[in-house]
Formats: structure tokens, C-alpha cells, sequence
């Protein structure tokens, strides 16, 4: 009994969209009929479930289903199987045709016993059933479609007739989207401008994210529930829950759309960040065809991965949402899971190696660099390093990191964005010539959907440097250091010459001297 005022108290919560067949219910005066009807369901994973509540004799009278000589069905609720059914509950049925679905369902709920074990029978693609001329209560399997991609079918009640279960639940879907900072806008679908599967930044820059998630019909609902779950790889720095922002709006571009972030509750903790509401049907704005957008940036962080080696710094999004028309409002509903769909965020690292300009296999210990980038007006910005990697930008070269070469010659900067870059020698090693001009280089780097919104991304496809506008063999930039000229010497001889001329004309000038004092004398 009390199993059964939970039941109806759910359906009287519910919004039907399915059309359901009432039968006019009569004592008497029908024509008798024994035939019996087959159920049969789609191809789409649901097994249904069916109850018989009335059985009776099926007879159509301009155009209308009539089941008359009513008997309690095998789940009946009100009598003993095969037994004929009072006047007083024909005439409560009858009082409700034409109304709502929901009110139906409330007044049909007192006469059902929704007893598994004692379930009439089952239908499913691979089995039909078929039955009696009856009244029959039609649901999906309990606890089949939890934490799936996939919604219940609403209660179907039917007069028994040849009948194919024609479900009308929908569900959303939901799509992850990071915006490039760097590269033309290749996206053909919609979702904004450089809005794709892949991108690539710097350490350190703030990476702008976009969840997008569709709306479905939510008239068979008496609530919605509806959430975002995302992760963030903790190569982020996760936003604060006050940097983001949700919007409803009429395509995934976003364009014209509408914050509605105050009715929606952001959590962030960790790597997570949840966006969830108990009731996006009452969202005013919210309804079928539009999208739910949330929008955050993350700053990509020290622990970024670097280059292909990894698969890049992956980021996750899934929904959860109610998926069981058939409770109310007043519980925990019932929730299915949408698949993963995620993004994917690249960094790169430059190698290079000082070698002698004579011979490639002497490298260059301790000479000393620096990595800089051209911004607007041609103006530089100075790369600050940190074990390794980047750790920010500088507009003062005095400020900035210099970078040494180890026994092999080597050094690097990791966390660089696909672009170009120019490294400057700072100190050259004695006897070696110092660069007259700084060494341009290029990382250039492709994804598998050439960064187009198209398909998933999952690897890198190509990554190489150009140095000086030219595409080099390898991975490493090769610098070299040329020695000093040997300027051309006398010799010797030359030098015994200059001394020996140069005590000649001392003595001479001495005589001279003497010479002009004894003139002077006389």
C-alpha cells in the first residue's frame, strides 16, 4: 500500500507527451471480441515492462476503443483477477478522459500493482509480447538508464491493439571547446571565433574554455536537473567559482546570449568545476533548441605537459541530467550521463646547442643567452625561465632570465606557444667572435584536425622549427660560434730594426744638442 501512494503521488507530478489511447468503458452493449494484440518495441536498447490492469471485450465504435465486461487484469489493483471491476471505478475512469495525461496517470496509478515480480510481461526489440484485449500500463525497466546516456520512457496506457512503443523522451548532449590565440579561425561550426578541440599557449596564459551544452524537451518533466561536470588536468590553475560565467543562448556561438549564471550554483574544487541547477525548466529563456554555454578561462601552469611525448593537456566535460519522466519532483531523480567530450592544450619546448663554427662536434660550454618575442609596435617581451620552463614575460631585458649552455652546449625553454622567437647571445667564450645578429626561429605545430572544430583531436600530426624563416632537420637549433681572427705580426726582425732605428735618432738628437750649445758658446 504504501509502495503504492508513493507511485501515484510521482505521477500525479508528471507532464505526458505521449499520446495515449483512453478507451470508453462500458458494462455492456459492446461487441464481444477475443482477439489477441502484439507489443512490439523499437531497436533503441529499452526493455519495457508490461502491466495488465483491466481485461475486457475490445470493440471500436465510430473510430473509438471500447472495452466493455471490464474484469480485473493479473495487475489489478481494487479486485481478484477476473473478476468483474465495481461501477464506481469505471466511472473514475471515465470522469478522466480528455484530461492531462498527468491526471490520468494519477486516477490509473490507485488501480495498478507495479510489482516486479509479478510483472505481466516483457518487451524488447528481440521480444514481442502479445495479449489479450485489456487495458495495460507500459514502462521501461527500473534502474536500466542510471548514469546513462539515455532517458526513461513515459508511462504508456493502452487499450489493447496491434501497437509498436513509440518513445518521446529526449535527452542533451554536451560539447567541451577551447579558444586559440594564435591561429586563424578555421572553425566551420559554429562555436565562435577560434572556439575548437586544440589549442596552444605559453606557460602562464590565461586559456579560455567553453562548455556547451543542448536542451532538450523537458515538458514530460515535472523538474529538471541539469549539470556540468568538468576537469581540468592539473596542468591549470582552476578558476575562482566567480569567474564563471553561464549563459543561455540560441547557438553555440553564443551570439545574443544571456547570463542566467544566478541561477545556476558553480563549485569549484580542485580540478573540478560543477555548474549545476535542480530545475532548468524554470530558467526563464531555457527551452528546447537553445544552449546552456558556460564560459571560464585557466591559466596553464608549470606542470603542462611539453610537446608530443604526452598526449597534451587534456581537459574532460560530461552532463548529468534527469532522465526519468516518471517521478516527481519531490525526490532524488534519476539521472543519466552523457559521454566524455574533451579539449585538448599543447606546449612546446625550444632545444638548441652552441657548437664551434668549425668543427659542429666541439660544443660550446657556458655562453650565455637570451629568449625574447616581438609584440605590437615591434616592441620585444623578455622570457623569464624557471627550472627549465617558462615563467612569464618581461618588457626589461635586465629582468629577464639568461640562459647558459651545459658541457654539451645545450639549453632549452619549454612551455612556448606555436610561434616565433629569437635568441640573443649575451656573452660569447674568450676567443670567439660574438653574434652580430639574433637568431630567428619558428615552432610550427599541426593537430590531426588541423585545429578546424572538426572531429576529435588527438595527437599532434607535425611540429618543427624554422630558424631564419627556413624549415631545419631535427628538433634542436644549432648556433655556432666562430674564433676570433689572427691579426698579421712583423716578426722578430722587425722589432730589433724599430729599437735599433730608435736609438739612432736618440743619439742624434743628443749631438744635435751638443752641437747648437757650442755655436751658442762663441
Amino acid at each position: 500500500m504504501k509502495k503504492m501512494k508513493k507511485v501515484m503521488a510521482l505521477l500525479l507530478s508528471l507532464v505526458m507527451v505521449l499520446a495515449m489511447s483512453i478507451a470508453t468503458f462500458a458494462t455492456e452493449g459492446s461487441t464481444e471480441s477475443s482477439n489477441t494484440y502484439t507489443i512490439t518495441a523499437p531497436d533503441n536498447g529499452h526493455t519495457y515492462e508490461v502491466y495488465q490492469i483491466f481485461t475486457g471485450d475490445l470493440s471500436t465504435e465510430n473510430g473509438v476503443q471500447i472495452l466493455s465486461n471490464l474484469k480485473w487484469g493479473k495487475n489489478g489493483k481494487g479486485g481478484v483477477a477476473d473478476t468483474a471491476v465495481n461501477a464506481d471505478v469505471i466511472s473514475a475512469l471515465n470522469n478522466v478522459k480528455g484530461q492531462s495525461d498527468t491526471n490520468i496517470l494519477a486516477v490509473v496509478a490507485n488501480y495498478v500493482n507495479l510489482d516486479k515480480a509479478n510483472v505481466f510481461g516483457t518487451v524488447s526489440n528481440a521480444i514481442a509480447l502479445n495479449v489479450p484485449a485489456g487495458y495495460y500500463l507500459i514502462k521501461d525497466v527500473d534502474g536500466k538508464f542510471t548514469n546513462k546516456n539515455d532517458s526513461y520512457t513515459k508511462y504508456i496506457v493502452k487499450v489493447a491493439e496491434n501497437i509498436t512503443i513509440d518513445p518521446k523522451s529526449d535527452k542533451p548532449s554536451v560539447e567541451k571547446k577551447v579558444q586559440e590565440n594564435v591561429k586563424t579561425d578555421n572553425t566551420t561550426d559554429g562555436y565562435g571565433d577560434r572556439y575548437n578541440d586544440t589549442a596552444d599557449y605559453n606557460i602562464g596564459d590565461a586559456v579560455p574554455f567553453k562548455l556547451i551544452g543542448t536542451v532538450p524537451d523537458m515538458s514530460q518533466y515535472a523538474k529538471y536537473k541539469y549539470t556540468f561536470h568538468d576537469t581540468l588536468s592539473n596542468s591549470f590553475d582552476a578558476p575562482s567559482k566567480d569567474r564563471v560565467k553561464v549563459y543561455v543562448s540560441s547557438s553555440k556561438s553564443g551570439e545574443g546570449q544571456k547570463e542566467i549564471t544566478d541561477t545556476f550554483t558553480v563549485t569549484v574544487s580542485g580540478q573540478n568545476i560543477t555548474v549545476s541547477t535542480d530545475n532548468l525548466k524554470a530558467i526563464d529563456g531555457v527551452e528546447k533548441g537553445k544552449y546552456v554555454i558556460v564560459e571560464y578561462s585557466a591559466v596553464l601552469n608549470k606542470n603542462a605537459s611539453i610537446e608530443s611525448a604526452t598526449p597534451g593537456n587534456t581537459n574532460e566535460v560530461y552532463l548529468t541530467y534527469s532522465n526519468n519522466p516518471n517521478q516527481g519532483g519531490d525526490g532524488t531523480p534519476e539521472e543519466g550521463k552523457t559521454p566524455v567530450d574533451k579539449v585538448i592544450v599543447f606546449t612546446y619546448k625550444l632545444d638548441a646547442e652552441k657548437v664551434d663554427g668549425q668543427d659542429a662536434n666541439k660544443k660550446l660550454e657556458n655562453v650565455t643567452f637570451r629568449v625574447y618575442r616581438k609584440i605590437a609596435n615591434n616592441e620585444k617581451e623578455w622570457a623569464k625561465v624557471t627550472d627549465g620552463k617558462l615563467s612569464g614575460w618581461t618588457i626589461s631585458e635586465d629582468d629577464a632570465t639568461t640562459l647558459k649552455s651545459d658541457k654539451d652546449g645545450k639549453f632549452s625553454v619549454a612551455g612556448l606557444d606555436d610561434g616565433t622567437y629569437y635568441i640573443k647571445e649575451v656573452q660569447q667564450l674568450p676567443g670567439y667572435n660574438k653574434l652580430t645578429e639574433d637568431v630567428e626561429v619558428a615552432i610550427v605545430a599541426n593537430t590531426s584536425n588541423g585545429q578546424s572544430g572538426a572531429g576529435e583531436v588527438s595527437e599532434l600530426t607535425e611540429i618543427k622549427l624554422k630558424v631564419d624563416k627556413s624549415d631545419i632537420k631535427g628538433n634542436v637549433v644549432t648556433i655556432k660560434n666562430n674564433k676570433g681572427t689572427n691579426l698579421p705580426t712583423t716578426g722578430g726582425m722587425g722589432t730589433t730594426i724599430f729599437y735599433v732605428v730608435g736609438s739612432i735618432l736618440v743619439l742624434g738628437a743628443a749631438i744635435l744638442l751638443i752641437t747648437k750649445k757650442r755655436m751658442s758658446a762663441r
